[in-house]
């Protein structure tokens, strides 16, 4: 049988609430999607202010703009962030409106802390992608966001990203430089994909060789 605690008139699940105060309690971190944007009353500061919104599972979570750990503070940013799965730790808990406040900065920054270390220049890793512009798109690399062009991207000319690249997938790069000190992040997911001007300068290759 499963137990609930009821807050606020809505049903919850027991498990959820304790990964919730654990996250809050001993700094874990959890993972979800955000799902949208809200202003919202933040009665810590006493203000609205603009929120990315994520749920985890009946619980809605309120990341306030300044905690998202992202360099320019704009509705935008977070618009284009739709979809994308994000770490997060919980600041507070109202059970009364059964809304948890949460920071996706502080995660970041304890992922970096943990992970980054451990990473070298030529390991493979997989990526989060947060966003997607034209020319490039900004993914996740174990708490720090890191750009990587179209021309890092592909060997084909890309016109626009997002023709192939999608919030919230999964992508597969090597780590060309890394200095973490510098913050100097340079990913690479061309050595995954073949290469098509290989075969064609092969094709010219071998036809000069035919002829000569």
């Amino acid at each position: 049988m499963v137990s609930v605690f009821y807050y606020g008139g809505e049903i919850v699940n027991e498990l959820a609430i304790k990964e919730l105060m654990r996250s809050k309690e001993e700094k874990r971190i959890l993972t979800s999607k955000i799902s949208g944007i809200e202003d919202e009353y933040y009665k810590y500061k006493n203000e609205n202010i603009s929120c990315a919104i994520v749920w985890y599972e009946d619980i809605k979570i309120l990341i306030p703009i300044q905690e998202l750990g992202i360099s320019k503070i704009n509705k935008s940013i977070i618009r284009g962030m739709l979809g994308a799965e994000i770490d997060f730790i919980i600041i507070e808990i109202d059970t009364i409106s059964n809304i948890a406040i949460a920071s996706r900065k502080e995660a970041m920054q304890l992922r970096a802390k943990l992970e980054l270390s451990k990473l070298k220049a030529n390991d493979i890793v997989k990526v989060r992608i947060i966003a997607v512009g034209i020319k490039h798109i900004l993914v996740e690399l174990y708490g720090k966001e890191v750009i990587i062009k179209a021309n890092n991207l592909q060997h084909i000319f890309i016109v626009n990203c997002k023709d192939y690249y999608t919030v919230g997938e999964y992508l597969k790069v090597r780590i060309k430089k890394i200095d973490i000190e510098n913050n100097i992040f340079e990913l690479n997911s061309k050595d995954f994909i073949k290469n098509p001007f290989k075969d064609i300068r092969k094709y010219i290759i071998e036809k000069r060789r035919i002829y000569w």
